[in-house]
């Protein structure tokens, strides 16, 4: 995908109009950074450029995306000026961060609000003692896992077993287990 097909998919993006109904900001101040931001992607698209491009042209628009994804100045400027030169983005490493920082830009809120419903399905009043770490990994199999007709359980199945943990089918835990029983009294509770 190149990056004009990335800024023409970005594009019709909402969420920066949306605002929470808790915060006290104006709507028209989101307006206009969803219309400055639009402006700052615009500049990355070499469709939109004017015929004649001078050497700072695009230059502010590109500090401030700079400044919004937290990028270092001095060499994303000069992929900026080095893309200008040649029209093509993908040979030029210097513009890299940039254009990996645009294209993670969340057009919607949805996936972290299904994060958080999966986190809420996973830890209930019975499940309250799991650890962050475990809260996280069953969260990204939830979310990101393959489906479960993908899923191959053979390896990790055989791994648990091989670790001494037991089977599904076992009827009670390994500690319960007495071996050394008093077979003294076999013959009276068989009365």
């Amino acid at each position: 995908m190149s990056l004009d097909d990335v800024i023409t998919v970005l594009f019709p993006i909402k969420l920066f109009t949306t605002q929470a109904t808790h915060v006290s900001k104006n709507k028209n101040d989101f307006k206009s950074e969803f219309d400055e931001l639009i402006k700052d992607l615009d500049v990355l698209n070499s469709n939109n450029w004017p015929d004649y491009v001078d050497i700072l042209y695009g230059d502010d628009c590109v500090r401030r995306l700079i400044t919004r994804f937290h990028l270092d100045e001095k060499t994303t400027i000069r992929g900026f000026r080095e893309f200008k030169d040649t029209k093509d983005s993908s040979q030029i490493n210097y513009l890299h961060p940039l254009l990996t920082a645009v294209r993670i830009i969340a057009i919607s809120s949805s996936e972290s609000e299904r994060s958080f419903s999966a986190m809420n399905n996973i830890v209930t009043s019975k499940r309250n003692a799991l650890t962050t770490g475990h809260i996280s990994s069953l969260v990204f199999i939830n979310c990101i896992g393959p489906p479960i007709q993908l899923f191959k359980p053979d390896h990790y199945a055989g791994s648990w077993i091989k670790s001494g943990k037991r089977n599904s089918d076992e009827v009670n835990c390994p500690k319960r287990t007495f071996k050394n029983e008093d077979s003294s009294y076999v013959n009276l509770w068989t009365l």
